[in-house]
């Protein structure tokens, strides 16, 4: 003979807005994927980092061409 099981939802997980950093992260990463694709080693990395000093102060692309 076997009890009943009681099972409690959890509450849905609410939407929170975005924050100014994870904006910039995926409009980047958006770029990054239109502009960089088919590039491979210090060409991809040097595009990536191009775009990630658009939209961030501190990143300094050390990849010389």
């Amino acid at each position: 003979m076997t009890k009943g099981r009681w099972i409690k939802e959890r509450k849905k997980i609410k939407k929170y807005p975005k924050t100014e950093q994870q904006e910039k992260i995926a409009e980047a990463g958006k770029e990054i994927g239109e502009k960089c694709v088919g590039r491979e080693g210090e060409e991809f990395q040097l595009c990536r980092c191009q775009i990630l000093a658009k939209y961030f102060k501190n990143v300094v692309c050390s990849i010389k061409n």
